[in-house]
This record gives C-alpha cells, sequence and structure tokens, in this order.
C-alpha cells in the first residue's frame, strides 16, 4: 500500500473521473480536458472569449459596476496560463505578491491553478480570471469603469472551511 504525505495532493483516476485529496478533504470531479499551459490567446475586448479546455469564457460587461479602468483597457487583450513566478498587485494591496501566496490564501483549489486566466496587456499582466485585478488597471473613484465576467467559471475553490 501506498501513501502520499499530508501536504501532497495524490490523485486516482477511473472511467473519466478523478479523486483527489487536499487538505483532508476529498474530491471527485469529471476528468479535466487537457490544457496546452503554454498558449496564448488572442482576446478583442469587444467580443465574448471562449476559453479552452470548458473552463467557460470570458467577457467584458460595462454595465454593470466594474473594477478595471475602461480607460486602461486596450482594445485587445491576451490570455494566458500559469507557468510559475507570476507577481501581481492587485488593487487594494500596497505591494506585489507572488501569484501562487495568492492562489494558496484564497483556497484556490491546487489543480485549477494552472487553468486561470491570465489576462494580460502586452506583457503586464492586467488581471487573474475574475478574481484580481491589477492595481495599475484599476478604476479610480468616479472613473468609467468595466468588470470582467467570467462565465461557466468551474468550482475552483476548496468546499472546507478556511483554516
Amino acid at each position: 500500500m501506498l501513501a502520499a504525505s499530508v501536504d501532497r495532493v495524490p490523485r486516482v483516476a477511473w472511467d473519466g473521473w478523478e479523486m483527489r485529496r487536499h487538505r483532508g478533504w476529498l474530491y471527485c470531479e469529471q476528468k479535466l480536458p487537457a490544457l496546452d499551459a503554454g498558449q496564448e490567446i488572442e482576446w478583442h475586448t469587444h467580443a465574448l472569449l471562449q476559453l479552452p479546455a470548458s473552463l467557460g469564457s470570458l467577457r467584458i460587461s460595462p454595465g454593470e459596476p466594474g473594477r478595471l479602468s475602461a480607460a486602461k483597457l486596450p482594445a485587445t487583450l491576451t490570455v494566458r496560463f500559469r507557468v510559475g513566478g507570476e507577481t501581481l498587485q492587485p488593487a487594494g494591496h500596497a505591494i506585489h505578491h507572488k501569484l501562487k501566496k495568492l492562489l494558496q490564501a484564497s483556497a484556490i483549489l491546487p489543480w485549477w491553478r494552472e487553468r486561470l486566466p491570465l489576462i494580460y496587456a502586452g506583457k503586464q499582466l492586467v488581471a487573474v480570471g475574475d478574481l484580481w485585478i491589477a492595481a495599475e488597471f484599476a478604476a479610480h473613484d468616479g472613473e468609467p469603469a468595466v468588470s470582467i465576467v467570467w462565465e461557466q467559471r468551474p468550482t475552483i475553490v476548496g468546499a472546507h472551511p478556511r483554516e
């Protein structure tokens, strides 16, 4: 019998399903579709962007209360996926944080962390899905703002109580 240490996320897969353990909880989900982590997807912000691997879609919503500065938002963005080492200064935070630490602190399940859409303007990280907006792209009071809406977002946060 093999045992995984408590700090690991073991996975057992069978018949199109996967079972994982995380923070003492078991998660049983349908097998995740393959995702090419190295891909870059051009997103014309006036249109809906269908994400690969059954990750849902992204759209910009001008009608909802927003946090993203409409004036700073380019007409075309790029969506990439996490490769490691990314940093972000979320709106409302005084310093940059490693994305890895933000994801851990927010209880994002480990197997979803590499599947979050990272939204870039050139080489600058603008947002992580609809979770965080970079401070330099955040709207100020009274400034026209928009929101990033992640439709059909999978359940990416652990169901366990925060520790």
